[in-house]
């Protein structure tokens, strides 16, 4: 019984030493790890600490002391501009030859005031600077005219940058019944010119009847109203003006002095005189 007692204290002893020597391997293991953690500072930064612009920053440049392991660190990495507690925003950071630069692009000029550039990498390094931003954002339109009525407090017009645009006005909407006219027109000049055919070859006795006569007078007559619709509507489409006005002849010469308007005007005269004829 005596030998069994001895042997127990023997054992809690041992495990007890176990577990105190895991203990100060940790400790100095986690002390080592924090001493090679944590180690990367900046040697330069664009805009540099302190520094004061008066022209927009386009991107942030941080030039670190130790060379970085490979570019997913910068990815990982965190980075942000605060300027007067407003967050800019940065474009995806990215890793330079050297593997020493970072860049991020600004995509939003910064506001005036004091700026807080914060980093932090994966391996616990981190750190800040500030600067000062002189930029001054002008909110005016620029090219407003100047020497605004003092008195009256109204400011001056400003002019508008870019393409002007005239607005163009829209003319009558014709376009569906002037179709349907020139369609009958087609149809008309077929029918007077294909029984002026048949007359000639084959019924040189059709100018003695009556129905004939009546029937070419009636397709002539047919044909010029039609062509005096089609030069009305032309007129309107063209002078943006009303119905009654575009039934001036003198109107037609200055509103259709193209090929198309003459040749339209010339078809007209000729069915007149071909009536009269």
């Amino acid at each position: 019984m005596a030998i069994v007692k001895s042997k127990q204290p023997a054992k809690f002893s041992a495990l007890a030493g176990l577990i105190g020597l895991g203990m100060i391997v940790g400790f100095f293991g986690s002390t080592a790890n924090a001493s090679v953690s944590g180690q990367n500072q900046l040697s330069s930064s664009n805009p540099a600490a302190n520094q004061v612009v008066s022209v927009p920053p386009t991107q942030l440049q941080l030039v670190f002391q130790n060379p970085l392991a490979n570019p997913e660190v910068v990815t990982a990495m965190g980075l942000s501009l605060a300027c007067n507690g407003t967050l800019v925003g940065l474009g995806v950071p990215q890793l330079g030859t050297d593997f020493k630069t970072v860049s991020a692009a600004l995509t939003q000029i910064p506001p005036s005031g004091l700026c807080t550039v914060s980093w932090a990498l994966p391996d616990k390094s981190l750190g800040s600077f500030s600067f000062t931003s002189a930029v001054e954002i002008q909110t005016t339109i620029a090219g407003s005219t100047e020497g605004a009525d003092a008195t009256s407090g109204t400011p001056g017009t400003p002019t508008i940058i870019g393409e002007t645009i005239e607005q163009q006005e829209v003319g009558p909407r014709v376009g569906g019944v002037l179709g349907l006219l020139r369609v009958l027109e087609y149809l008309l000049m077929s029918a007077l010119f294909g029984g002026i055919a048949l007359i000639v070859t084959a019924w040189p006795e059709g100018p003695t009847y009556g129905v004939t006569l009546r029937y070419m007078r009636l397709a002539w007559i047919a044909c010029a109203i039609n062509m005096f619709f089609i030069l009305v509507l032309s007129t309107m489409r063209a002078e943006s003006q009303g119905f009654i006005a575009s039934m001036n002849p003198f109107g037609w010469f200055g509103a259709l002095d193209t090929g198309s308007g003459a040749i339209l005007i010339l078809r007209f005269i000729a069915k007149i005189l071909m009536e009269f004829r």
